[in-house]
């Protein structure tokens, strides 16, 4: 065999030894890829699903609101409360003054409050325990539809009501609107029923098909984002069409069973030479105010007319006096300027209405009359009167917190996941 010969086997030998070599190499690369590849895909499956399991377990963590409430506060039996006293401790006796004449340091109550368990039946709803904020908070603050809305309480089916309070731009702006009338004065005297929210002047009662009062048009015009018709805004309508939200796209987050009273069981019709019909319902009952609210004279306003009577379009009213009083605002006139439903309002004079009805006259509709909140405490004022607008609206039990702490700055963001 010749030289030349057995180098070029020698070469081939080399060159299919390199081959195999090669080849090995690239295999056993491609099985080590092939390895990574798979351990990247099962560690991916796998964070998938722990991350899946991690949205659970934050969806299923989520408190409600009302158990957000009871974690961040330290919630008081409001038994030894004398409601003749505001939440600065100063007497119901102060009627008139600008200074706290009898103060009782005792009765300086700033929290979160409960309907004590052996009151129940009187002070509860249906029985149920009440948790309410009272006086000087800054820690009950919701931001919903795009406003701002402060904690009254919590509801009988374990929702919340909440009180409008703004846009969140400020701290001032807490009517929806100024200048507006309850209702127009009715065109004959007898026709007493026009105190209600809504009412029915053909019967001239409390059932049977009803017609809306015009701050009800009101406030379900600004509910929708539409405006009003009727005059009812100081001459002219209410125009809500440029709001940037409305309630309307957030049905999901109102409770339809939710109890907006207007306690009209109260009622003495006193015939005397002066033909006065009287109307005491929560003002003159007591020193206590309570969350119950009759069946009688279709008091109960809801949506689901299981509960009440079925008046309602919507979620929405207004506050009745005894949940004022609660929030640590005495009556009849007692100033008391620091309770939260105070703290943010930038003209005290304005008053503004709330759900309960006060009294009338036979002889002339100017007493026909509904109680109202201003800087000095509560007092009356005629339907026919123009005043502001600050409603309420109840969340469901199974609307949750998703962040925030109750402050302005970082209200309870909410969702209706769970809904």
């Amino acid at each position: 065999m010749n030289k030349k010969k057995i180098i070029s086997i020698v070469i081939s030998l080399v060159i299919l030894i390199v081959f195999f070599i090669s080849y090995g190499i690239y295999i056993s690369v491609k099985e080590k890829n092939n390895n990574i590849n798979k351990d990247i895909k099962e560690e991916s499956s796998e964070n998938d699903k722990n991350n899946d399991e991690e949205n659970k377990l934050y969806e299923t963590s989520l408190s409600t609101l009302k158990e957000q409430i009871l974690l961040d506060n330290d919630a008081k039996s409001d038994k030894f409360i004398d409601f003749n006293y505001n939440s600065e401790g100063c007497s119901e006796f102060d009627y008139g003054q600008d200074k706290c004449l009898n103060f009782d340091e005792n009765q300086v109550t700033n929290g979160l409050y409960y309907t004590a368990d052996e009151t129940l039946d009187l002070y509860g709803e249906d029985g149920k325990r009440i948790y309410y904020f009272r006086g000087d908070v800054d820690n009950n603050w919701v931001s919903f539809a795009d406003y701002k809305w402060r904690i009254v309480r919590t509801t009988k089916d374990n929702g919340v009501k909440i009180l409008y309070s703004g846009d969140g731009k400020s701290k001032e702006n807490v009517f929806i609107a100024e200048n507006v009338i309850f209702n127009k004065v009715p065109e004959y005297k007898y026709e007493l029923y026009h105190d209600g929210y809504t009412y029915n002047s053909d019967l001239n009662g409390y059932y049977g098909k009803q017609a809306d009062s015009s701050i009800k048009k009101v406030i379900d015009a600004w509910f929708y984002g539409n405006k009003t018709f009727d005059q009812e805004c100081d001459g002219k309508d209410c125009d809500f069409t440029n709001n940037s939200s409305k309630l309307s796209d957030y049905q999901s987050y109102l409770s339809q069973t939710a109890i907006y009273c207007q306690d009209r069981s109260a009622i003495d019709i006193k015939y005397n030479s002066n033909s006065e019909y009287a109307l005491w319902v929560n003002y003159n009952r007591g020193s206590r105010p309570t969350f119950a609210c009759p069946e009688k004279n279709a008091s109960r306003y809801t949506v689901d007319s299981s509960g009440g009577n079925g008046y309602l379009d919507n979620s929405i009213a207004l506050l009745t006096i005894d949940e004022v009083n609660y929030s640590g605002i005495i009556l009849k006139r007692k100033k008391t300027s620091s309770a939260y439903m105070f703290d943010n309002i930038s003209n005290q004079a304005l008053m503004w209405w709330t759900m309960s009805p006060f009294g009338g006259y036979r002889t002339t509709m100017y007493h026909l009359s509904i109680l109202t909140v201003h800087g000095s405490g509560t007092s009356s004022s005629s339907i026919s009167n123009r005043n502001s607008v600050r409603p309420v609206v109840s969340l469901k039990s199974c609307v949750t917190v998703v962040s925030g702490n109750g402050s302005f700055e970082s209200p309870y963001e909410v969702s209706d996941s769970k809904c």
